[in-house]
């Protein structure tokens, strides 16, 4: 077999990732190391100035990567059976087909553990990593923190109406509009169970899962252990992992609605 020649005998997935990584047009590398030795021989100040433009290389490649593989996720066989079970996706476990838990029918709305509310700017004094503000909602009317400190988790609540008496306990008030915010590296947070396909969606350098229904959810504890008491029917979703933040937005309006509150996040 010549040295570049792919052995179709393998696996249909790696073969078809092969074949379509061939039409995939990535930019080329910076030339980071002759660079670097270019500085230190000429101890030229201004070549870091010169180079600030190679992170938007390693953007582009970063946004025609999540393109490919939300394409991937579309068009090949393969790549949904994969997935077809189960997707863990920034923090968060997708249970496609499967069994789902019972629900309570009385309310979608169940307190996470330790939840209280503070406000925007104690959540962003509290969590360990960057909250996201959507510009096309606006501050949230609620803000609130759960599961210790630093919170695992940080939900903003929006209400069309006016917004119930936010004092130091959980507001158990239905939102119009929750995003939840947490650490997209750290083990998964919720499950969600639903009884079709999440669809994947490029959102420019970022990849992100929209769930058109609505679904079970339930917590899962810093132990790994799912918290039944908080299982709830979740609205529609869309899930995205921004910079290190994974962003769940659920609400009752449509996919194209919800793209547009997640790309003006900021």
């Amino acid at each position: 077999m010549a040295e570049h020649e792919w052995d179709k005998s393998t696996d249909p997935l790696e073969a078809e990732l092969y074949e379509l990584g061939r039409y995939l047009d990535v930019p080329p590398a910076p030339p980071v190391v002759a660079a670097v030795r270019a500085r230190l021989e000429t101890g030229d100040p201004g070549s870091a100035r010169r180079h600030r433009a190679w992170p938007q290389a390693v953007l582009k490649a970063a946004a025609i990567a999540a393109v490919f593989v939300a394409g991937l996720l579309v068009v090949s066989p393969q790549v949904r059976a994969a997935v077809a079970d189960l997707l863990r996706f920034a923090g968060i476990e997708i249970h496609q087909n499967g069994e789902e838990p019972p629900v309570p029918a009385d309310s979608r709305y169940a307190p996470l553990p330790g939840e209280r509310v503070v406000t925007l700017e104690t959540a962003r004094e509290l969590a360990d990593f960057r909250i996201l503000v959507p510009t096309g909602l606006g501050e949230p009317d609620v803000v609130t923190v759960a599961d210790g400190e630093p919170p695992r988790v940080v939900s903003l609540l929006y209400y069309d109406g006016a917004a119930p008496s936010a004092g130091p306990t959980p507001v158990r008030a239905d939102p119009d509009v929750r995003i939840d915010e947490f650490h997209g590296t750290i083990s998964p947070v919720f499950s969600k169970y639903v009884d079709a396909k999440a669809e994947p969606i490029a959102l420019g350098a970022y990849l992100a899962f929209w769930i058109d229904q609505p679904h079970p959810v339930l917590y899962v504890d810093r132990n790994g252990e799912f918290q039944e008491e908080t299982t709830r029917l979740s609205g529609p979703s869309l899930i995205v992992e921004m910079g290190g933040t994974t962003v769940r937005i659920e609400a009752d309006f449509g996919k194209d609605r919800a793209i547009e509150v997640a790309r003006s996040l900021g």
